[in-house]
């Protein structure tokens, strides 16, 4: 389970200028809950991201975590550019304690990395580097997963293969996925928060968080 009460999340600019992100926000996730955090660019869903895995700090308030978090995928790059693929999929297997081969394999396929596997990631497109990231982290056992959008780098045929990929993973597990894309959200989870104006809706069921957030869209639109 995590929890979040009343936190509060401030940045400092100049180390004077006081940024407040988030007043006082509540919010709770289930065991193998699937929950979206839906906001306009803009409204502080990575770092509701990054908070809920504990990548940033709260200003205040108290987040209860009582389950395995994976990195927020998409926000943070998990790859060191100077070594190859393979060394950093054995890198971050060492620091998760698990066997490098046993993932390895799956990667190259999924990935699409098939004899690029040696070659230093500094030397890797952004697609490549998105592509290995996002099923590192999905070869990876977590009890929830955390990313901001479901990876739309390649063709359709990839990101068709990535998707039932992700499908099968997360299928028992715990999502949150903090998106501005309401067919994300409307595809991968079943519960909503929206993210606005420094705060959070009440915890919505989907329809009801696409509607609130189309309000919210398109009275900003009006402006």
């Amino acid at each position: 389970m995590i929890q979040g009460n009343n936190i509060s999340k401030d940045y400092f600019i100049d180390n004077a200028k006081r940024l407040q992100v988030f007043n006082k926000i509540n919010f709770s996730i289930e065991k193998n809950e699937k929950v979206g955090f839906l906001g306009l660019n803009g409204s502080g869903k990575s770092t509701i991201c990054k908070i809920i895995s504990q990548a940033e700090p709260i200003s205040s308030g108290e987040l209860k975590v009582s389950s395995s978090i994976s990195w927020p995928i998409g926000i943070y790059n998990c790859l060191k550019e100077s070594l190859t693929a393979t060394e950093n999929i054995r890198f971050i297997s060492i620091a998760y304690g698990i066997d490098s081969k046993k993932i390895s394999e799956q990667i190259e396929y999924y990935a699409e990395l098939e004899g690029f596997m040696s070659n230093p990631i500094k030397t890797y497109s952004a697609g490549m580097r998105a592509k290995l990231a996002f099923f590192i982290a999905f070869s990876i056992e977590f009890d929830f997963y955390i990313c901001d959008e479901i990876t739309s780098v390649g063709d359709i045929s990839f990101r068709k293969k990535a998707q039932e990929f992700f499908d099968t993973i997360v299928k028992d597990k715990g999502l949150i996925l903090c998106s501005h894309n309401s067919e994300n959200i409307k595809k991968n989870v079943d519960k909503v928060y929206v993210v606005y104006n420094g705060g959070l809706s009440e915890k919505l069921n989907v329809n009801d968080g696409l509607k609130f957030y189309e309000e919210i869209r398109l009275n900003k639109n009006e402006k």
